[in-house]
């Protein structure tokens, strides 16, 4: 597009699907007012907002138009959590009715987050989902559209380690616990229960980033790479400290500073009391050269 210059654009919007049916309970029974979400992707992750809403009827119906060729569909409810959602991919144009969206009571994940001396942890992250799908036993009766497990919860720890996660349709859940300084795991909690999660801080590697005349080099990025895996920055004396790092055997660790080439230290055994580290950075080489073509025309 030259400066100036104007093009015509014709595009082209779809009217995308249209499916039907109803909100239930537990039981089959209808529920009335739920909040029924409509994105035009099967799979969401994170903040991300949806493209359609409508309310369920008096008699928990409701019609979502206009979706995108993949599609999710969950239903909200004060007091209740989506149990059973739907998915899939289905054309332009296609109107499926006779669905059900699946609701149950909400229930709470609730307990605490130690470390290794059962002291709380402060501002752990803690997430779960049980949302799955097979392409043959979920399958309903409109072609391209599956039932989905959508229950999902989220949270982070307080002051005290804390949590306490609600929303779910589903009794138990498998959480992904994560926070810097700790290794990451994952824990079975039960709704109903207190539940305690005990983080490991790992194994710590320290040492020195030095320029070729042994002087320190301060904001170093030191990495550790392969199986165990973490970064760190070197301070003003050149010192890093790497923790929350699991077992291996053969590791290696990068070191970057402005300046200087990059240093690479291998093998590297991640182990209790491995040795205090040195990595030297020489001075940056600088390569010079033309890119030519295959006629040896300058490119």
């Amino acid at each position: 597009l030259e400066p100036g210059q104007t093009i015509e654009l014709e595009l082209f919007a779809p009217s995308g699907a249209t499916l039907a049916g109803t909100v239930v309970d537990e039981n089959g029974a209808p529920v009335a007012g739920a909040t029924v979400i409509g994105h035009c992707a099967q799979w969401v992750y994170g903040e991300r907002q949806p493209e359609r809403r409508v309310t369920s009827g008096a008699d928990g119906s409701f019609v979502v138009e206009h979706l995108g060729e993949d599609f999710r569909l969950t239903a909200e409810a004060p007091g209740m959590a989506c149990q059973e959602g739907l998915h899939g991919t289905v054309a332009s144009g296609t109107r499926g009715e006779g669905l059900v969206l699946r609701m149950a009571p909400a229930l709470t994940f609730r307990g605490e987050v130690v470390d290794a001396d059962g002291l709380p942890v402060e501002g752990v992250s803690l997430s779960g989902s049980n949302s799955s799908s097979s392409y043959t036993g979920d399958q309903t009766h409109v072609l391209g559209v599956r039932r989905l497990r959508a229950s999902a919860v989220s949270g982070t720890t307080d002051a005290s380690g804390k949590f306490e996660l609600g929303g779910s349709a589903e009794g138990s859940m498998n959480l992904r616990v994560s926070k810097r300084g700790f290794l990451e795991r994952f824990a079975q909690v039960q709704a109903g229960d207190w539940n305690e999660i005990a983080l490991d801080e790992g194994l710590t590697i320290t040492g020195t980033t030095r320029d070729a005349e042994g002087r320190p080099i301060s904001g170093t990025r030191v990495s550790v790479r392969d199986t165990a895996q973490g970064d760190a920055t070197s301070d003003e004396t050149g010192r890093f400290r790497i923790a929350a790092l699991e077992a291996y055997e053969s590791a290696y660790v990068l070191a970057v500073a402005e300046g200087h080439s990059i240093a690479v230290l291998e093998p590297v055994d991640v182990a209790p009391g491995t040795p205090e580290l040195e990595l030297r950075l020489l001075p940056e080489r600088i390569m010079a050269g033309r890119v030519l073509d295959e006629s040896g025309r300058p490119m």
